[in-house]
């Protein structure tokens, strides 16, 4: 499903010092494709947007990345994404999520277009407790919706 983000350039989370006006634990989010609406051609197609998304990315992984996010951008680019001439990779799942097929559909169909953008930021993984999707598929209740 492809979605609008209006987070790209920020994490949610942070907090704001009004007396320096600085966002603080905030992290860059870094770009990710396929959750992008794209033009099928011209100048705001994937093609043509390609090169910035690469430079967008490539940026993002020379700040303060959490663990998660640069997995995440180094397993969809082969590593660079600036050095990579390999197409990226939107099938990429994380290690922890590769134990089951049922756990990478998970991902693909729900962690990733719907919770890792911004969860992935924060250092600490979200827990059992904090989230009820994570929970019920723990646990055995919950599935992926169908197409």
């Amino acid at each position: 499903m492809k979605r609008w983000t209006s987070v790209t350039c920020r994490a949610h989370g942070e907090t704001y010092d009004s007396n320096q006006h600085l966002a603080r634990y905030a992290r860059f989010l870094p770009m990710y494709p396929e959750l992008l609406v794209f033009e099928s051609s011209g100048p705001c197609s994937i093609k043509e947007q390609d090169p910035g998304i690469r430079a967008i990315n490539a940026a993002a992984l020379r700040n303060p990345l959490a663990y998660a996010q640069r997995e995440a951008l180094k397993g969809a680019y082969q590593e660079d994404p600036e050095s990579c001439s390999l197409p990226y990779d939107e099938t990429f799942v994380p290690a922890g999520w590769r134990n089951t097929p049922r756990s990478q559909d998970f991902y693909r169909t729900i962690v990733k277009p719907y919770c890792a953008t911004c969860h992935s930021a924060h250092e600490k993984p979200s827990t059992e407790k904090q989230c009820p999707l994570l929970r019920g598929f723990l646990r055995g209740t919950h599935s992926a919706p169908s197409p």
